[in-house]
């Protein structure tokens, strides 16, 4: 990264991960930070990427921040609910319809699209979320929803490792 910046002509001083630049600029435009004499704001952020949870408690005062603790799930992210939801559409439509959606790759991305789509959906609604493609496989048009109560249901085991990082950020800090 170093040489691809020296290379590009900047002057890079110095890398931050992902969870001390937002704290960074969390910090820099806060104007109610205590003085650097009190006692500092603790402050949590979480970064549930589409491949890694990261974690990070940070102490603020003005001008100053400190990482106080860190901790991550480097293989849990986005993209693990994404594959549990769309299992179980799978499997949904597999016994409703009788259709494989894992047959084609065409099938299966389209199909992995609308699950996502559903699973943003999910976290702003308490209804149902229709999971339904036009023209699925053969022609056939093919319907489903998920509740954010199934949802968190499904993904109980996820919730639980996202659940066990948290805690032990806390225990750290």
């Amino acid at each position: 990264m170093l040489d691809a910046a020296q290379i590009a002509g900047w002057n890079c001083l110095r890398l931050l991960n992902e969870t001390t630049a937002v704290a960074l600029c969390y910090g820099i435009y806060k104007a109610d930070l205590p003085e650097q004499t009190e006692k500092p704001r603790l402050v949590a952020f979480v970064d549930m990427g589409y491949t890694t949870l990261q974690a990070s408690i940070v102490a603020f005062n003005k001008g100053k921040l400190k990482m106080v603790a860190t901790a991550c799930d480097p293989l849990l992210g986005g993209r693990d609910f994404d594959h549990l939801i769309l299992d179980a559409m799978r499997d949904d439509y597999q016994k409703r319809y009788k259709l494989d959606s894992y047959s084609t790759t065409k099938a299966k991305l389209r199909l992995k699209a609308e699950c996502e789509k559903a699973k943003k959906l999910m976290s702003s609604n308490v209804q149902p979320i229709p999971i339904g493609l036009e023209c699925f496989l053969n022609d056939m048009d093919v319907n489903g929803k998920m509740s954010r109560a199934d949802f968190e249901e499904l993904t109980k085991p996820l919730l639980e490792r996202m659940r066990n990082t948290i805690e032990n950020l806390l225990k750290e800090a």
